[in-house]
């Protein structure tokens, strides 16, 4: 799936659910009566996934509590995958079309955590006269890591690719 078309997914999505950044992820458990994120499931051989229930329900589960920068982007990445229409063919798509799967699922889930024009002003805000931007600072108001602020910055052309 193209990259504008994964940006407007998740812009319809921001606006009919009220998402505000940071994002709050009970607002999804809350609002969609057919979604549920359970947290601390330690027999996962993964960090996250999702699946369908027995009467098809969407559950979203994570190894972790949810609350770390690495946990917040494998919830939105699964996420990504219910969203972008994935659970009901993941099975069939599992061996042709993974990659790409998950390459749109973490698309979707920068996009989520941090939307372009809301990241694009926090890069400019923690910049300072030297050009040098506060990873740190920008990772921290996203909750998500630095390495997804880098990877972001550079998707976005605000960072060099090294």
């Amino acid at each position: 799936m193209e990259r504008d078309k994964i940006e407007a997914i998740v812009s319809n999505l921001q606006r009919s659910l009220e998402l505000e950044v940071p994002i709050d992820f009970n607002k999804f458990d809350n609002i969609l009566s057919d979604l549920t994120i359970q947290y601390n499931c330690k027999d996962l051989d993964v960090d996250g996934r999702i699946s369908k229930d027995e009467i098809g329900n969407y559950v979203v589960q994570l190894k972790n509590d949810g609350q770390s920068p690495r946990d917040r982007f494998t919830l939105a990445h699964e996420l990504g995958h219910l969203f972008l229409g994935h659970v009901d063919q993941y099975e069939t798509l599992y061996r042709r079309g993974a990659n790409e799967l998950e390459y749109a699922a973490n698309e979707f889930a920068a996009d989520l955590l941090m939307p372009k024009d809301i990241f694009n002003t926090k890069v400019d805000e923690y910049t300072n006269s030297d050009n040098i931007c506060n990873i740190t600072e920008v990772s921290n108001f996203f909750g998500v890591s630095e390495s997804a602020i880098l990877t972001r910055g550079r998707f976005l052309g605000r960072f060099p690719w090294k």
